[in-house]
């Protein structure tokens, strides 16, 4: 039997700080596992990073949360119970869904990579201007 997180008691307890362990189902006492001791506000906080994301990996939320590969994948596991997360074709790799979005509390980023490009690039073009411009300045000045 896989470790169930029941999701009014998760809610309940992302204000609290508990670990994601204190609010899972033990599974039958033959097959208990130890369970990630993460605080769930953690996860839903990894779950709103994703938001501007196509898919994200188990290094990924590994790397964020500082937890081994393994936690990931069973944190991984109970999300994708709940409808938070849906794995993709490639192993270890996940995208959020909208229901982990709501849940999480995720907002779409509000610039998109073309509105920051542009901005950049025009920026980059003045800077070359001005260097060209005080090259050429300072050579008639000699």
């Amino acid at each position: 039997m896989k470790p169930v997180l029941e999701l009014d008691q998760a809610l309940s307890h992302i204000r609290r700080h508990k670990p994601l362990a204190s609010v899972i189902q033990k599974p039958i006492a033959s097959q208990q596992q130890a369970m990630p001791a993460v605080p769930l506000e953690a996860v839903m906080s990894f779950l709103k990073q994703t938001r501007g994301l196509l898919t994200w990996t188990v290094r990924d939320m590994s790397d964020v949360l500082k937890i081994s590969a393994g936690e990931s994948r069973q944190i991984g596991a109970i999300l994708a119970f709940q409808g938070y997360v849906k794995q993709c074709a490639e192993d270890g790799v996940w995208m959020t869904t909208i229901n982990g979005e709501a849940v999480s509390d995720s907002k779409p980023p509000h610039f998109s990579l073309a509105r920051v490009h542009k901005p950049l690039a025009d920026l980059q073009n003045r800077i070359k201007h001005s260097v060209l411009n005080n090259a050429a300045s300072s050579c008639n000045a000699t």
